[in-house]
């Protein structure tokens, strides 16, 4: 979901615990704040920090909890 509420799918390309790059047909900007769901349970608060040829990388906001 980005900052205005607009929800859209988009395939995560690398993830780690600090962020992410994903793949998406959507425009987000740079700085802009987002929340990724994985389809169960809240979504992660993160940063988009840059955007290039369809894919944009980001840092979460919050340490998101792992499964054991």
């Amino acid at each position: 979901m980005d900052a205005h509420g607009t929800k859209f799918v988009v395939t995560i390309i690398d993830l780690s615990a600090d962020g992410f790059r994903l793949r998406t047909r959507e425009r987000l900007d740079a700085g802009e704040q987002v929340s990724l769901h994985s389809g169960k349970g809240e979504g992660q608060p993160a940063r988009i920090m840059w955007v290039r040829d369809g894919e944009a990388g980001g840092m979460f906001l919050q340490t998101p909890e792992l499964p054991r």
